[in-house]
């Protein structure tokens, strides 16, 4: 045809598909804030503690153990960007068949990465710690720890991540700004209950947003399910990865305890018991089809 759009609606077009995404990144990328202010701000004013320390500790959870929890994420990043475009052709050309399929291979892909991701980062959680950061040993256990703490957070950061874009690639631009928004308020109220009411200290920002993730997870697989009909298979997505990388984790445990019973380095034991457990997993999901 030989209609032209003009620029001003071309601007409007763009504007009102690229807000909702600005504002759902936004509201995403809040969590770290919020926990900083609670933690750093909010926590000293209440309590009379000692800022220097605070400081210390929050540099501790975000630059080392949260860093270290976010690489195995950045895979479930690059697979979300893809999927936009192609869960949004799809459902152009009304095939919900086929974005049913597409959406449940994108998950099962992002699955077989967290979840062996998420049981390695807790079972070798201090040697990874050591070997991307050394530090002294009061530093690098704490920092360990709190590793343990958001492993769980690896699944569920990387399941709504992806969750995320394909309902953006539903059209559903607002569900995960409204989703985002609903479990910042859990995982505040979360935060501030546990530093105020325990003395989990630092730990409890672990599990604030360990329950931020597994809150936007939950109502974002919610969201899907209504936007597209489509109904999660649990077996091989979630119950045999699950069950291999158990194996995986005791057999790479093994293999740095021994090592470093024979070396003496965390160094040089961790690098080959990550690659063994990594093989014995991936043995397994072929065994177990």
């Amino acid at each position: 045809h030989r209609h032209v759009d003009s620029y001003g609606a071309i601007l409007k077009t763009i504007t009102a598909v690229v807000t909702p995404f600005i504002l759902s990144t936004a509201v995403y990328n809040l969590s770290g804030t919020v926990n900083n202010a609670v933690y750093t701000k909010i926590l000293p004013a209440m309590k009379e503690l000692d800022t220097v320390v605070l400081y210390s500790n929050w540099g501790i959870f975000s630059g080392q153990a949260m860093t270290i929890s976010n690489i195995p994420i950045a895979f479930a990043s690059a697979m979300a960007a893809a999927m936009i475009p192609s869960v949004a052709q799809l459902m152009a050309a009304k095939d919900i068949q086929g974005a049913r399929h597409k959406i449940g291979v994108a998950v099962k892909s992002t699955m077989l990465i967290s979840i062996p991701s998420a049981v390695g980062l807790f079972v070798l959680a201090k040697p990874v710690t050591y070997l991307l950061f050394p530090r002294s040993e009061e530093v690098v256990n704490l920092a360990a720890r709190l590793l343990m703490t958001l492993s769980l957070s690896v699944v569920f950061y990387a399941l709504s991540t992806l969750n995320s874009s394909i309902l953006q690639g539903l059209g559903r631009v607002n569900a995960p700004i409204v989703n985002a928004s609903i479990a910042l308020v859990l995982q505040t109220a979360a935060a501030i209950a546990l530093l105020f009411y325990t003395d989990l200290d630092l730990y409890s920002m672990a599990i604030a947003n360990t329950v931020y993730s597994g809150a936007m997870c939950i109502l974002n697989q919610i969201s899907v399910r209504r936007a597209a009909g489509y109904r999660q298979e649990l077996l091989k997505t979630f119950v045999i990865p699950l069950i291999a990388s158990l194996f995986m984790g005791g057999t790479a445990w093994g293999v740095y305890e021994g090592l470093l019973a024979l070396t003496g380095s965390m160094r040089i034991s961790v690098i080959p018991a990550i690659g063994i457990g990594a093989c014995v997993y991936f043995v397994l999901l072929i065994v177990l089809r």
